[in-house]
């Protein structure tokens, strides 16, 4: 028989995470297969791939390789993402704007909650953890996933389950969504919104003003140069920090089990990456700091999904109900809000996704309800990746210290 350990060398594994990301990456942008992918997000596919592997032996369940790219490469991607955030142009989007978007943040958190305590009785143990998560990727996106996911340590045979619910309901919402906008007349029925025309003539591309510039091996170097260092000492920093508060956390029933020397690392960067933004470190963004970002949130759900327990989905068919009440719990705040402040169609559908699905796909919807409103849906999804995080944890918190 063939012998395995070979391919289950932690270099092999981190090769074979690399190779599937790009494989699947470059499927998605094939023109062919456009029409599959529309149907089938590759962040999906990203991610079953790998537990067809793992299921199969070719990649092992557990690997340093794994902890690394867990505790590393996604650290320094979160704060690439981050620190190239324009924050001032999310501002210059109008309170309304990000009152909405906030709006679909807080329908997520109140449906996490509800959702988890309805099915309770009929949850494993460890289901916060998967709520937790969750609230993450519906408020920021992949990263945010990513990040919650090791901060709460997330049990391996939650993942398959995790991320059915995340995807598949949260695909079946922005199929609604975008069934709206191919009748939007339809909708508009039910309420009389305030369009704002004027908006969207001056709604311009948040990249127009400074153009990338062709990625070189010189600015690559920078970028590495720069996210590399910050995430080691961020994560160095939050352990040492973690280590001094310990015992204190042990015994407090709020923290235990939600605060960890990677939790600490996580907020670190973060904050430090906000305030980052606001510096000439933005400009990285130019030398392809954003391309890096997305880079590493692709190899780590590759190594996610080597880890996932597919014979679990079968087992906790609760944890999609749940899923499919919480987004319910969602979409009624966001229509409730959209009445009283007879927002505009577009704005509660591209604030929702911006919250649901992250930047890219915002960016998509937007320009589904109108082309202009590309760069909105981008820059809220952005805004979702600042606050995906903290709202996850603020879950994980609650549901944690109810036991």
């Amino acid at each position: 028989m063939f012998d395995l350990s070979a391919i289950h060398s932690p270099t092999a594994v981190a090769a074979i995470c690399c190779a599937v990301a790009g494989l699947v990456m470059w499927a998605a942008a094939r023109p062919e297969l456009r029409r599959f992918f529309a149907i089938v997000p590759a962040i999906l596919i990203l991610c079953y791939a790998p537990a067809v592997l793992g299921t199969i032996g070719v990649m092992p369940r557990s690997s340093a390789a794994y902890d690394w790219i867990a505790t590393y490469l996604l650290p320094m991607g979160l704060f690439l993402l981050v620190v190239t955030t324009d924050i001032p142009a999310i501002v210059r989007l109008g309170w309304g704007t990000i009152i909405m978007m906030l709006v679909g943040t807080f329908g997520v958190v109140v449906g996490a909650i509800v959702s988890f305590f309805t099915f309770r009785s009929i949850l494993p143990p460890d289901a916060w953890t998967s709520f937790a998560v969750i609230t993450g990727s519906w408020t920021g996106g992949g990263g945010n996933f990513a990040a919650v996911r090791e901060s709460v340590q997330m049990p391996d045979t939650l993942t398959g389950p995790t991320i059915v619910v995340d995807a598949t309901i949260g695909f079946a919402w922005l199929g609604v969504v975008l069934f709206m906008a191919r009748h939007q007349n339809w909708v508009r029925r039910f309420y009389t919104p305030r369009e704002n025309a004027a908006a969207l003539e001056h709604m311009e591309d948040p990249g127009a003003e400074a153009a990338k510039e062709p990625l070189t091996g010189e600015g690559l170097a920078i970028v590495l140069g720069v996210g590399v260092p910050a995430a080691v000492v961020c994560m160095w920093a939050g352990n040492a920090a973690f280590a001094a508060l310990e015992n204190s956390v042990a015994a407090s029933p709020m923290w235990n089990g939600v605060l960890s020397g990677y939790t600490l690392g996580i907020v670190l960067i973060t904050l430090a990456a906000t305030a980052l933004s606001f510096t000439p470190m933005r400009r990285l963004d130019r030398l392809g700091a954003t391309q890096i970002g997305y880079l590493t949130q692709y190899i780590f759900f590759a190594s996610l999904g080597a880890q996932a327990d597919l014979s679990s989905i079968v087992d906790m068919p609760a944890l999609v109900l749940a899923g499919a009440l919480w987004m319910a719990i969602h979409i009624a705040i966001m229509a409730l809000a959209s009445r009283i402040m007879r927002a505009p169609l577009y704005l509660p559908a591209v604030a929702s996704i911006a919250n649901i699905s992250g930047p890219s796909t915002a960016a998509i919807v937007g320009a589904e309800y109108n082309k202009p409103l590309a760069a909105l849906g981008l820059l809220l999804g952005l805004l979702g990746n600042l606050i995906g995080t903290w709202a996850g944890l603020g879950v994980a918190i609650v549901l944690r210290a109810a036991g």
